[in-house]
């Protein structure tokens, strides 16, 4: 990864400029180019160590835009403006100068006139430092920043391009080292400029807490090498003991109270896994290391079972524990300590994650008590009415191993999946089976703290499901089941839904085809057929309305007049056409103003509870009278940020003292 982040044609460019200038008898210029070359190598290769001083850091950069301006001299200015309060705090090497690299050749280098880069850097809130990098160069348009920042999320190189591979290849790097909750922004204007936004957390300096570490190993080799290897207060630790076993690790343990224990498993007396067992039974919030010389499995899987942090095979050097211990420290310094008892049963907790009541460090907490197997990279949730139908085909769900619970009249289903397209795959087969019964399927997220809107957007299709069955007559699709199962794979309604709360005018006549893609590709089509599509169409329009409450009484008349036509329709362009003057009316007077409201509303709500740290999307959502989804997609769609961004941002602001105006 380092190779990729410092390319070899950077070098010998950087040489090649040397040797025109020694040509050239400009000797200082030789000296001053060869020392920032010096630095800048040295720094890089930092004796094999990851992590650096951001003081180190900030020269780095120095040294690479003294290189590159001697260069391009009559293109490039730059101003590095960083806070010296955060100079002494760690950092992870090489984060900026691939973002610094990307903003010259892909920004600055290509556009005409003086490019301008400003560089800045401090401390956000209690515990974050931020950087910034600016350029004024060529920018990008709207849909290339999407995707750039799609394939940043995803961790994929853009196929066509290799332009955003730096920013890719820090962005997993921030992450792997400090956690998801850090990382890179990107807002970027076209032919006007990019600006990236680095945020990582304080890490070293004065004022971060020590953590206290305590070694367990019957080996007195083992440790001592450990305990006089490593620098440990300049790595931020207090080395606060050692014992030969677990038994007489046990009371000092106790006695010391630290942060971090490292211990064998193979020792006399009490061995490292009863340890292990004993320290979280009684300091549940002690982080554990284990080094091992045995690579069994079974081993591994009570490590896990025990909440291990590390499980480590020997040797381990002191420099690769001393990362593991970076990196456990990391954690402990970036996400709050949550020790509460665990849920009595995984549906509880199936629930509460549904209700969207559980924070990410309480989801980990739950997970790790009730041995749930909840990770994935992408999840659904569907709800389904409870009858003796529904238990005839719940054998559909179990090869795909749901996380289910029943509330009240429904049966409400998690599936998970780490493949997006297997997931969808599994969508359809079920959607196609469960035609007989009234169910509702949510949005595909990529989080579990977004399960929770998965499951409203099901309680809301469940909802029009429930509509459109009492306009229809069951009777009927009922003895004509392959015209119901035909129905089923035709009109998927939650793309109609979600084309009605964020669709525009000019979007329509993409939109019909799409949507009627089943029916406009079948060779025979019967009248019939055509009625009940229309009819499930109509029907979801009319709910949209009556639920939404948005629409002035002289479309909702235009809408139901156009709904008289219904019966006249008999070819495809027919159906199209009534399509669209259902459609058309919805969509006169929508513009984003008209969600002004709402969103004024969600800031006073914030803006009054910022303090109550409980405050949840669903909360908020019930005081302004829309479900967490919708609410959720509007606000990040009208303000470009996420409701819990808002929520920390005004919670940084106020408690700083800062009054701002929000516009």
């Amino acid at each position: 990864m380092q190779a990729q982040i410092n390319p070899p044609h950077f070098l010998y460019n950087t040489l090649d400029t040397i040797i025109w200038l020694a040509e050239a008898k400009e000797h200082q210029s030789v000296i001053e180019l060869t020392k920032a070359l010096s630095q800048y190598s040295r720094i890089s290769l930092n004796k094999g160590k990851d992590w650096i001083t951001i003081a180190d850091e900030i020269a780095h950069i120095d040294s690479y835009l003294y290189i590159q301006k001697t260069r391009y001299e009559d293109v490039l200015d730059v101003s590095v403006q960083v806070d010296s309060n955060i100079f002494n705090y760690h950092i992870l090497k090489l984060l900026l100068q691939p973002i610094v690299e990307n903003a010259i050749y892909h920004g600055i280098k290509n556009k005409r006139g003086k490019g301008f880069l400003r560089i800045n850097g401090t401390i956000e809130g209690q515990d974050r430092i931020r950087f910034e990098v600016v350029d004024n160069g060529i920018g990008m348009d709207e849909i290339r920043l999407e995707k750039l920042r799609s394939h940043l999320i995803n961790g994929e190189v853009i196929p066509e391009t290799k332009n955003g591979f730096g920013l890719i290849n820090v962005q997993q790097r921030i992450q792997l080292y400090y956690g998801k909750e850090y990382g890179l922004k990107i807002n970027s204007w076209k032919g006007s400029g990019t600006r990236v936004t680095i945020t990582i957390p304080k890490l070293g300096g004065e004022t971060e807490k020590m953590k206290k570490i305590f070694l367990v190993d019957d080996e007195a080799v083992i440790r001592r090498g450990i305990s006089q290897k490593i620098e440990w207060e300049k790595e931020g630790f207090i080395y606060c003991g050692d014992a030969s076993d677990g038994e007489m690790a046990l009371p000092l343990i106790e006695k010391h109270q630290p942060d971090i224990v490292i211990t064998d498993i193979k020792m006399p007396f009490m061995d490292g896994l009863t340890l292990s067992k004993n320290i979280k039974e009684k300091m549940p919030a002690t982080k554990i290391i284990i080094l091992s010389g045995h690579d069994e499995f079974e081993y591994a899987q009570q490590a896990i079972r025990l909440q291990v942090e590390e499980y480590c095979l020997k040797p381990v050097s002191s420099e690769d524990l001393l990362m593991i211990l970076r990196k456990v420290k990391i954690e402990m310094d970036s996400k709050p300590v949550f020790f509460t008892p665990p849920l009595e049963t995984k549906e509880d907790f199936y629930e509460l994650l549904c209700k969207g009541s559980l924070s990410t460090e309480e989801i980990l907490y739950q997970v790790k008590s009730l041995q749930v197997d909840l990770m994935a990279s992408y999840y659904v949730v569907f709800v389904i009415e409870n009858n003796n139908k529904t238990m005839e085909l719940l054998h559909l769900f179990e090869q795909y191993q749901p996380l289910y619970f029943i509330k009240n009249t429904k049966w409400v289903i998690i599936l998970k999946h780490d493949a997006e397209h297997m997931l969808i795959e599994q969508i359809t087969k079920i959607r196609e089976q469960l035609s007989p019964i009234l169910f509702g399927i949510g949005s595909i997220e990529t989080r579990t703290e977004h399960i929770t809107l998965s499951y409203e957007n099901a309680i809301e299709a469940y909802s029009y499901s429930r509509a459109i069955q009492a306009y229809t007559s069951s009777v009927f699709l009922q003895k004509n089941d392959v015209i119901h199962q035909d129905l089923m794979k035709a009109a998927d309604r939650r793309k109609l839904i979600q084309f009605l709360k964020f669709g525009h005018r000019e979007q329509i006549s993409r939109f019909i085809p799409q949507y009627a893609e089943v029916i406009l590709n079948k060779k025979k089509l019967s009248n019939i057929f055509i009625y009940y599509f229309l009819l499930d169409f109509t029907i979801t329009i009319r709910h949209h309305m009556e639920e939404t409450e948005q629409y002035n009484v002289d479309i909702v008349q235009t809408v139901h007049h156009a709904e008289t036509d219904i019966h006249q329709v008999k070819t495809k362009d027919q159906m199209i056409d009534y399509m669209n003057k259902m459609l058309q009316p919805l969509f006169l007077d929508k513009d984003t103003s008209k969600y002004g409201k709402v969103i004024h509303q969600v800031k006073q709500v914030i803006s009054e509870s910022y303090q109550d740290s409980s405050l949840s999307l669903q909360q908020i959502a019930s005081e302004v009278n829309i479900s967490a989804a919708y609410l959720s997609s509007i606000f990040s769609k009208e303000m470009k940020q996420t409701i819990t961004e808002f929520f920390n941002k005004k919670k940084n602001c106020k408690g700083e003292g800062i009054v701002r105006s929000d516009k």
